[in-house]
């Protein structure tokens, strides 16, 4: 029996598969090593070999949550793999497994609990619960300037905004463009966006290093290429 989350090899063989996916605390504080628990795993006899490059996919999302990782170390505890790796994220960020087992299902604006660059697990699980968006889902697009506390919780809202809890509009201003290329509307909607000013300083004031300096008057002049757009 195939579990629904599934390792394989570069040579796309089937390695195992497991039943479920737990992510272990980050102790190293670092972007390129990780721990996982692969659970319930349906084999037992594994091939796994030691700095060998893999590649896990979960038929759950569509096969949106997917990494790639180069095995570490690793031991076994009953039917249970405990693996530390050398991780390639793509579009799935650690920590965005746990979001969605505990908070899947909630229509709250759950990323103001979130500091800072952690609401980039907000966008990534919202990519992999939802994908890349077909169409606009609000009949009232409104954007809340009160929820926009810094850069990364703005990608946050308007996704919320367009398409509701878990709407994934991108992760920086190219993609955003990209994706109303394929969901804007004809003719144009008007889009309203309360407190903007009271947003526009918590965006630009919070921009990473190695962007713009000023992020704010190009997310309006974006908004005015496919949207109706008043500011209050």
């Amino acid at each position: 029996m195939i579990g629904p989350y599934q390792v394989l090899d570069y040579e796309n063989n089937l390695i195992f598969s497991f039943e479920n996916l737990v992510e272990c605390y980050d102790y190293k504080n670092t972007n390129r090593t990780k721990s996982f628990v692969f659970m319930g795993i349906n084999e037992s006899n594994l091939h796994f070999e030691k700095d060998k490059s893999y590649y896990l996919v979960c038929q759950k999302y569509d096969n949106r949550l997917s990494f790639s990782f180069n095995l570490n170390k690793y031991y076994f505890y009953e039917n249970n793999l405990i693996v530390d790796s050398y991780f390639d994220s793509g579009m799935y960020l650690s920590g965005t497994i746990s979001l969605l087992d505990f908070y899947e299902d909630s229509k709250e604006r759950i990323w103001l609990e979130m500091r800072g660059e952690l609401k980039e697990i907000y966008i990534s699980a919202s990519y992999i619960k939802n994908g890349f968006p077909k169409k606009i889902l609000k009949n009232e697009l409104v954007i809340e300037g009160k929820y926009i506390q810094d850069y990364y919780s703005f990608y946050c809202e308007l996704g919320y905004a367009l398409l509701g809890p878990y709407g994934y509009m991108g992760r920086n201003l190219d993609a955003v463009r990209d994706l109303f290329i394929d969901i804007a509307e004809i003719p144009e909607r008007k889009i309203t966006w309360i407190d903007s000013e009271l947003s526009f300083m918590a965006i630009d004031n919070t921009i990473p290093p190695g962007y713009y300096p000023s992020v704010s008057e190009d997310i309006v002049s974006i908004l005015e290429d496919y949207f109706i757009v008043e500011l209050k």
